[in-house]
């Protein structure tokens, strides 16, 4: 359930007890994490759809254009407004991610290589 000043907004299709993971809000839209089952996205006023699945995917952040970004243990994914991926990179978690959620023009990660790093812009993440 998803609740705004005590009033119900939206209620998912599938239960998922104990499973919740990580929740991201993005424009006219809402995504969560289950971690068994991956991460799911609605519109609000649509039953939630799969868009990631495996475990130990977690929404991240929405892009201003509706893009999702998900992070697991050993990728960062994107996914496009209707459900896609369109966009993969490499990464361990344990070197850790940054995104500028107000620019959008400096998504970095450190990369697997030591005492190397990767960067993808906004542009870049676009043209799959």
């Amino acid at each position: 359930m998803l609740l705004r000043g005590g009033r119900l907004v939206w209620r998912s299709r599938g239960l998922y007890p104990n499973d919740g993971a990580g929740v991201a809000f993005g424009p006219h839209a809402f995504a969560f994490a289950s971690f068994r089952r991956g991460v799911f996205v609605t519109d609000l006023r649509s039953p939630e759809r799969l868009v990631v699945g495996g475990r130990g995917h977690y929404p991240y952040e929405f892009t201003r254009d509706g893009r999702l970004v998900v992070t697991s243990g050993r990728a960062i994914t994107v996914v496009s407004p209707g459900g896609e991926a369109v966009r993969g990179y490499a990464y361990r978690a344990r070197n850790g991610i940054t995104f500028d959620a107000e620019s959008e023009r400096n998504r970095a990660f450190a990369s697997p290589t030591p005492g190397s790093a990767s960067r993808a812009t906004a542009s870049a993440s676009r043209s799959a």
